[in-house]
């Protein structure tokens, strides 16, 4: 019986065949194709898109190199400014020390404390009758040296608040 069919309706399965083969193998191809064609273009984006990271990472940082050239001059100048401030402050001071009268104090702390021989020899009385005593020299001495460690101190804390001032407004934290 299956003879018979394939006799009768050999040639129509054939061609049934034939066709079905066809469109298999058809579609099998644009499939092929279109799957190419797909990540042939999804493979160019890519590319594209890594090169357009790669020239952003590069752009971002030639402005971190600039920017950090930037901040070595200005930290430069600010160095050289406080240098200079701190050479003017120091010959100030150094001047001002030493064309400053030696240091007194009231007489009258002076005749409340029971003077021994030598600190009364050491303490002379202002011959201009302003009614002040000299200081010994050592306590003069040193407080002139805490006067100059103070100064000194005070300056340190003046550089670094204008450091601290000038990094702000260049870094754009203020306006």
């Amino acid at each position: 019986m299956i003879l018979l069919l394939l006799q009768r309706y050999g040639g129509i399965l054939a061609v049934l065949s034939a066709l079905v083969l066809g469109v298999g193998w058809v579609h099998h191809r644009w499939v092929d194709e279109g799957e190419k064609i797909t990540q042939g273009k999804w493979d160019r984006e890519e590319v594209e898109r890594k090169k357009a990271e790669q020239e952003a990472v590069t752009s971002a940082n030639e402005k971190i190199a600039a920017q950090k050239k930037e901040d070595a001059v200005n930290e430069r100048k600010a160095m050289q400014s406080y240098e200079t401030n701190l050479t003017k402050i120091s010959a100030d001071n150094d001047h001002e020390r030493a064309t400053a009268l030696q240091l007194r104090i009231p007489r009258a702390v002076c005749d409340r404390t029971t003077a021994s021989a030598e600190t009364t020899s050491a303490i002379g009385i202002n011959a201009a009758g302003t009614g002040a005593a000299e200081l010994p020299r050592d306590i003069e001495r040193g407080l002139q040296n805490l006067a100059v460690s103070a100064d000194l101190e005070i300056q340190k804390r003046d550089a670094k608040i204008i450091a601290l001032q000038h990094w702000i407004r260049d870094h754009g934290f203020s306006d």
